[in-house]
């Protein structure tokens, strides 16, 4: 008796191809629709959350953007004091509002870029308000400067080399003191100019809390 190989196998062949084809579909469109649940990107989850947890709005970004905060940020009345064991010089004419923060930075992920902050041109907005600081390590830190606190590395058990130049697994934490104070609710905007690019452009938000506590966590 002779066999007919197309014959016996050929519909469940087809069959199976057929369900194989269908099962990748559905796998394709279910991980579309779960990624579009989950993912912190979308613009109905990320409203949700700005809503629930009363954020200001994240920081303005371009394809020109390299850098983005690495972990909170925080803001210190305007009063002389510490804030990441810098000294703080304030005029204190306005104790209830922001008169310095502390944002911590890295590169974007695979940017393959550097940021080199000795041609860095740092700029503090509030309102109409444009302030141009000025970069020193005096201490204490006068009104219009700004300086380099931390060096550190993304990758645990790794140091920074200790320059002023951004690499990808480094991480660097500036303290800002600006002439400008900021009140309580009030929005202000940290952008970062370099000799080649906008490196970042990021908004801040005042808790309310500062007219109450020397030091609060940043909205953003």
């Amino acid at each position: 008796m002779t066999h007919n190989f197309n014959e016996k196998y050929g519909r469940d062949e087809g069959l199976t191809v057929l369900e194989l084809i269908i099962m990748i579909a559905v796998v394709l469109i279910v991980t579309y629709v779960l990624l579009g649940v989950f993912s912190s990107d979308t613009p109905s989850e990320s409203g949700k959350k700005e809503a629930a947890g009363g954020i200001i709005g994240d920081f303005e970004t371009s394809m020109e953007n390299v850098l983005a905060r690495n972990g909170p940020s925080y803001g210190m009345q305007d009063i002389s004091g510490t804030l990441y064991d810098v000294d703080i010089y304030s005029y204190g004419v306005h104790p209830d509002e922001l008169g310095s923060a502390a944002v911590s930075i890295k590169l974007v992920a695979m940017s393959g870029k550097s940021i080199d902050f000795n041609n860095a041109d740092l700029l503090f907005k509030y309102g109409n308000n444009v302030e141009r600081l000025a970069y020193s390590t005096g201490q204490p830190l006068l009104p219009g400067y700004w300086v380099i606190v931390q060096r550190g590395s993304v990758i645990p058990f790794q140091k920074a080399d200790g320059d002023d130049i951004l690499e990808n697994n480094e991480m660097f934490t500036l303290v800002v003191n600006p002439a400008i104070t900021v009140p309580a609710n009030g929005v202000f905007e940290l952008t970062l100019n370099t000799d080649t690019n906008r490196a970042f452009d990021m908004k801040f938000g005042v808790p309310p809390e500062i007219r109450k506590y020397g030091v609060v966590k940043l909205r953003v």
